[in-house]
């Protein structure tokens, strides 16, 4: 069978799904996912497009298959590691609304949605499963969930109150906190902006006696790097991606060598090979895990979905969200390869015949098609057509409407 051509699958190797219904009783077509996971403590399920409707019953999926029958306790989100703190009580039978949570304890506006209140409501109501976050607070803009969750384990000191004050750049009304941060930031006096980014960049040293309050310093330091220099990123540094790998890292130490992880982000974070060139969290995790770790990736041949256009004056913050037609899985792309084998389906990347993936260099990422080979995925997960998540483009652009001050 010729690459991106459908036919028989080659053997051993893809392995056909019935569904990605989560709720769906039978799980016996995932057995495929226990050969491709073995034992190793932390298995990476990528989606190719945030807020694709199919990646993310996927993720849930897969996640109570991984639960059920593997023995996995822990679930990391593409999500801030302090409002993981909050995700991670209520999941554990603490109080609060699911629809208030997927609002402010999700970053990115990741968590506004059905899919994802379905798989918080589905780890609660199964029980023993951790959630955690291991990204920056605020989705990047707000410090003040980090600045807060590590005053609250570090001993006082005079002038803790005015920086829990000034570090709560956004708020709990439903739009959009990165627009509403980053413009209350810059709205600050210079003299409050100076004395608000020392006393962050302070709180690690502060909190080196405690694991907990010292990811939550790191990442609102992280934050205030970003709201004064902005994000950088380099052939040899990727801050965000360090910050998320060290989390996982410290969490598999706390918890334990018995202790199953799944971790849940974009492709372009948990694959194996740097992205745009810079170290990526697959990346900075494979050297420290080795045969611990499996990347599962995913593809998509076609379908819509939502493109988030920067402000061109401030690249931190959307400026719109649209629906748009998915990139058309070419030849030489993987998502072309995976189409050949049919319309949905699990493919363990690392059985197929010798030369199999030969001449793949690029891949889809949400609504670009981006320099990727096949080696940066263990597996891959493949939906044919893949839809917005009902609302969610909507959602987000109704927060860019409201950001104003």
């Amino acid at each position: 069978m010729g690459r991106g051509e459908r036919g028989d699958p080659p053997p051993d190797a893809v392995s056909a799904l019935r569904t990605l219904e989560p709720a769906d009783p039978d799980d016996t077509d995932l057995q495929a996912l226990a050969r491709i996971v073995g034992d190793a403590r932390v298995v990476c399920l990528g989606e190719s497009a945030h807020l694709a409707h199919e990646f993310l019953q996927a993720r849930d999926r897969l996640t109570r298959f991984l639960v059920r029958h593997l023995g996995f306790t822990v679930l990391v989100l593409e999500s801030g590691y302090a409002e993981g703190l909050t995700l991670d009580r209520w999941v554990a039978g603490g109080p609060g609304e699911v629809t208030e949570l997927g609002v402010h304890a999700v970053g990115h506006g990741l968590g506004d949605n059905p899919a994802t209140r379905a798989q918080l409501g589905w780890l609660r109501d199964h029980g023993g499963v951790r959630v955690a976050g291991m990204d920056l607070p605020g989705s990047g803009t707000d410090p003040g969930p980090a600045v807060r969750e590590c005053l609250d384990r570090v001993p006082p000191q005079p002038g803790d109150d005015e920086l829990r004050a000034l570090a709560t750049l956004g708020d709990r009304a439903p739009t959009c906190p990165r627009s509403r941060a980053l413009r209350r930031f810059r709205a600050l006096a210079p003299a409050d902006r100076a004395r608000l980014v020392a006393a962050i960049r302070a709180l690690p040293a502060r909190a080196a006696g405690d694991p907990v309050a010292l990811r939550c310093a790191r990442g609102a330091a992280l934050v205030a790097d970003w709201l004064t220099d902005g994000p950088v990123i380099a052939p040899d540094s990727n801050p965000r991606d360090e910050l998320m790998a060290d989390t996982v890292l410290g969490l598999l130490d706390e918890l334990g060598p018995h202790a199953r992880v799944v971790v849940a982000a974009h492709d372009g974070h948990v694959q194996r090979l740097p992205v745009f060139g810079a170290p990526s969290l697959g990346t900075l995790l494979a050297p420290r895990l080795g045969g611990d770790v499996v990347v599962v990736g995913t593809t998509f041949a076609g379908g819509e979905v939502i493109e988030l256009r920067a402000d061109p004056d401030e690249p931190l913050v959307p400026q719109d969200a649209v629906v748009v037609p998915a990139p058309r899985a070419a030849p030489g792309s993987l998502d072309h390869l995976m189409d050949g084998f049919g319309p949905l389906h699990l493919t363990d990347l690392r059985r197929l015949p010798p030369g199999t993936t030969d001449g793949v260099d690029t891949k889809a990422f949400q609504h670009l098609t981006v320099p990727t080979a096949a080696a940066a995925f263990d597996a891959v997960l493949h939906v044919r057509a893949v839809s917005p998540e009902p609302g969610a483009a909507d959602r987000v652009r109704a927060e860019v409407a409201h950001s104003p001050l």
